[in-house]
This record gives structure tokens, C-alpha cells and sequence, in this order.
């Protein structure tokens, strides 16, 4: 329920004094989007603080109200006594006064009927609102629920929707998102992939399928399940005008019920899949029997493996894995060391890398030992030395920044893979990218990268000398994070 004394007092409050959002969030000690949350009105600030609150934005509103010269407009203004001398303790108990209005009205209102709908029309209501409704409903949720949205990507991400999904995304739940995009944008400018790709990156515990955005579909329909409906309203500049909220049971199903037609109908370009060769036996013979590839690894280099990482690989597998795993060894061995292979690596992947020694070898996960990485780095430099088609490119990534999504294209066709060890084993692994554009803006996406001043592709010489530049450190990293 959207509560409104408390929050209509604030915000008069803030328009009089002209007063700043992140101010007055750091006069109180709290967050500013809790300010917001207060401001709109869909959170009301705690019992057991609300004195020392209302004390400080006392204190904060009065020493603006007087540097303004504003103290007899003021009492004028909220209709105060002017007989008070103490503007701060006159303003701090306007604000307890409609704490206790608000409590009020809201006990009153949980014995009157639920409203089933509400009218947004702020754009800083809209987001508390959808971050409210979304940790409401999926933070509670065990199941695996499906988030159906009748709209663009694009322009969802020009208005700030996502972050309000990043909480759930954060505990792991299992989140089944289907949305459209508009390809066009896509490609007018590389930055939209970029969205894409951070997105897909960041959820990774989220399943999502994309679908071509066409105006047939334009409803602007937000639906969870059968939990709640948000219709939505965007202005020129894609920021939310109007949102109306629906969470009678009755009216989501039949919207629901109208809707998932559309959703079935609508030919998927991006898909999730828990493997594309268990869904199709031949589809890792036809990917690697073409002779061109770029792969963007962030799960360990799984390439140019040294031969006895499969031969210990095969022995810590079951026996019926051993067939797969010689198939793997066959193909790396003796297609990719001899193709045209682009890999390009964020270096934060790297270090990641050297201190456990974590690969993903397509569906095995496997932990290279101290002396398996050594080796590997060796193996690297030789496989570049018979193979000068090879090349290898280091992205200087900014610290922090943690990326778990590899893609892997022949240049035909592409795929994206998780990190398995950062997804809840109900969530799939990989992506299958199934129309030729959005394979097309993946790796115009992937090019832009290439031309960045933070990435460098090596010959194999500078890797040699690199190699002899970085071993120690490299040897010692190693060291360290095994307590060797």
C-alpha cells in the first residue's frame, strides 16, 4: 500500500528549502534511495529511529530555512504557531506528526478492503516501486518463477529497470526472464550490447530468452507469475511517465492468460540451455569443423592444454566419460591448434586463474594443479609457435569488475557459457544465440573491445618475453593461493 502523510510532509519540506537529496541522506546516516523510498512513500522509516531522524532533518531544513532568511515564510507556508523559537524542534515535530497521521492511516487501511491497483506517475516512485514489488515477491519465492515482459530491452535499460532485479539476482534465485529487444538499436550503437552482454554477465543465476521486439507486441507489460501485472509508460526520453500496478489474483490471470500467447508465438533469437550438444549430439562436430574462431574465455583458459590435464581429467571422471573426454582432447588437439584462433582474455580472468586453477572445460569443471599451470603457460608458448594463427589478447579490465560469461563463435554461429561454480544448479549453463544479427552484434560488440586502448594482442615473441618477465611472480602467485 502506498503510504502518503509522512512522505507529502518530506516532500514539501524538500521543494520549500530547495534541499539536496544526498545531504540530507548523509545529515541522517542512512542511504540516499532510503530517502527515496521515504519521499515516495512505499517505505516508512522505523519506529524505533524515527526521533533521531526527525531530530536531524530538523536541524538540516532549519540551518537552510535561516541561511535563506525564509523563517516567517516558513511558519506562513505550513501554518506553524511563529511563537516557537526553535525552528528545528518546530519542524521536527511537523515530521512526528505525520509519522503518527501515517500509522494511522495505515491500520485504518488493513482493515478496508485491498485495493487491487495503483497509479504511478513519478519516475522516482516508479523504481522504489518495481525494486519494492520484485524483493517483495522473489526473495520469498523456492519455486522457479517466470518474469514475462512485453517490452523493449533497450528501453528498459535507459530507464534504470534492471537494477531493480539485482537483489534477487544476488541470492541466486532462479529467475526465468523473457523479454523483447529491438535488434535496430542494437545496431546503431555497440553500447546496447554492451547492456546486454553486462546484464546477462551479472544475472547469471537468471535463465533469459530474448525475442524480437516488434510493435505488435508493444504493451508495455511487466507480469510475474501470477503474483502481480505492471503496465508501464515511457516518455521521449525513455524515462518512466505512468505506471499503473495490478496484484488482484483474478485480473493477473486473465492478463497473464492473454498474454503467454504472445510469448509462445515469438520465435526466440537468444536461448537458454543446459547444453547445446545434449539438445543436439552433432552440434560441437559442426561448430569445430569449421576453421575460424574467436572465443572471449573469462572462465580459466580451457585452450592449449598441456596432455596430461585430460589424462588426469579422465581419471577423476566416471568411465563412461572417458569416450567424451578423448572426443574433447581429439578436437582441441588436432582442429582448433591448427585453425585461425582469436581468444581474448579480461585480466582479471587471468589472475583469477593463476591463483586457483579453475577451467571449465565445457561440461567438466576441473582444478589444475600448481605444476598443471606452469605447464599450461609453457604449453601456450609452444602451441603459438607451431600455430602462428593463433593470437592471444589480454582486455585490462578495471579492478573490481568480474566477468563470468564466455563466448565462443566460429563465426557462423556462437554460444555463451556461465561459470558454473557462480549459478544454482537450477539455472543453465549456457546460451545458444539462434539469429544470425544478434550473432552479428556479438561480435561487432566483441571487435569494439579489440579496438579499446586497454586491450593488447601478443605475438607469440612478446608472450615469450613476458613469460620470462612475469614467471617468478606468476610461480609465486601460484604459490601462494595453494600454501605451497
Amino acid at each position: 500500500m502506498k503510504l502518503s502523510s509522512y512522505s507529502s510532509a518530506l516532500k514539501k519540506l524538500i521543494d520549500f528549502t530547495q534541499a539536496s537529496s544526498t545531504q540530507l541522506a548523509q545529515q541522517v546516516g542512512y542511504d540516499i534511495s532510503y530517502i527515496s523510498k521515504w519521499k515516495s512513500g512505499t517505505k516508512l522509516p522505523s519506529s524505533r529511529a524515527i526521533e533521531r531522524i526527525n531530530n536531524e532533518m530538523g536541524k538540516y531544513f532549519a540551518s537552510l530555512i535561516m541561511d535563506k532568511e525564509l523563517t516567517e515564510e516558513f511558519y506562513a507556508f505550513f501554518l506553524i504557531p511563529p511563537s516557537q523559537n526553535d525552528l528545528a524542534f518546530s519542524i521536527a515535530q511537523y515530521l512526528s506528526t505525520a509519522y503518527r497521521d501515517t500509522l494511522h492511516m495505515h491500520r485504518t487501511a488493513e482493515t478496508a478492503p485491498h485495493k487491487t491497483s495503483h497509479i504511478l506517475t513519478d519516475p522516482e516512485d516508479i523504481k522504489c516501486l518495481f525494486i519494492d514489488c520484485f524483493q517483495k515477491q522473489l526473495l520469498m519465492r523456492k519455486d522457479h518463477p517466470e518474469l514475462l515482459i512485453f517490452g523493449d530491452f533497450c528501453a528498459l535499460y535507459d530507464a534504470g529497470f534492471w537494477p531493480s532485479l539485482r537483489e534477487a539476482a544476488e541470492q541466486g534465485i532462479a529467475l526465468k526472464v523473457t523479454v523483447g529487444i529491438r535488434q535496430k538499436k542494437l545496431a546503431e550503437d555497440w553500447h546496447y550490447t554492451k547492456a546486454l552482454y553486462d546484464t546477462l554477465n551479472q544475472y547469471l543465476s537468471f535463465d533469459f530468452t530474448l525475442y524480437e521486439y516488434k510493435d505488435s507486441f508493444f504493451n508495455n507489460l511487466i507480469i510475474l507469475d501470477h503474483k502481480f501485472v505492471i503496465q508501464y509508460a515511457q516518455q521521449p526520453d525513455n524515462a518512466f511517465g505512468l505506471c499503473t500496478y495490478i496484484d488482484d489474483p483474478i485480473a493477473v490471470q486473465s492478463i497473464y492468460k492473454k498474454f503467454v500467447a504472445k510469448k509462445m508465438a515469438a520465435a526466440s533469437i537468444l536461448q537458454s540451455t543446459s547444453s547445446p550438444w545434449k539438445a543436439d549430439p552433432g552440434y560441437r562436430t559442426w561448430f569445430y569443423e569449421r576453421a575460424h574462431f574467436f572465443f572471449y574465455l573469462t572462465n580459466g583458459i580451457e585452450y592449449l592444454l598441456p596432455h596430461e590435464v585430460f589424462d588426469r581429467l579422465q581419471q577423476q571422471e566416471l568411465p563412461e566419460q572417458a569416450m567424451s573426454i578423448e572426443r574433447l582432447r581429439i578436437t582441441w588437439e588436432e582442429i582448433i591448434n591448427k585453425s585461425h584462433l582469436k581468444l581474448m582474455i579480461p585480466s582479471s580472468s587471468i589472475i583469477r586463474y593463476l591463483e586457483t586453477g579453475d577451467i571449465d572445460l565445457t561440461q567438466y569443471q576441473y582444478k589444475m594443479s600448481p605444476k598443471e599451470r606452469i605447464a599450461h603457460m609453457k604449453n601456450v608458448l609452444t602451441c603459438l609457435r607451431a600455430n602462428p594463427r593463433i593470437t592471444i589478447g589480454l582486455l585490462f579490465s578495471s579492478p573490481g569488475s568480474t566477468q563470468n560469461l564466455s563466448f565462443y563463435s566460429n563465426y557462423k554461429a556462437s554460444f555463451f557459457k556461465k561459470n558454473a561454480t557462480c549459478i544454482p544448479k537450477e539455472a543453465n549453463a549456457f546460451y545458444l544465440i539462434k539469429d544470425s544479427k544478434l550473432h552479428t552484434h556479438f561480435l561487432t560488440f566483441f571487435q569494439q573491445l579489440r579496438n579499446l586502448p586497454t586491450y593488447h594482442e601478443y605475438s607469440e615473441k612478446e608472450l615469450a618475453e613476458k613469460y620470462v618477465q612475469y614467471q617468478p611472480l606468476a610461480e609465486r602467485i601460484v604459490s601462494i593461493h595453494t600454501g605451497q
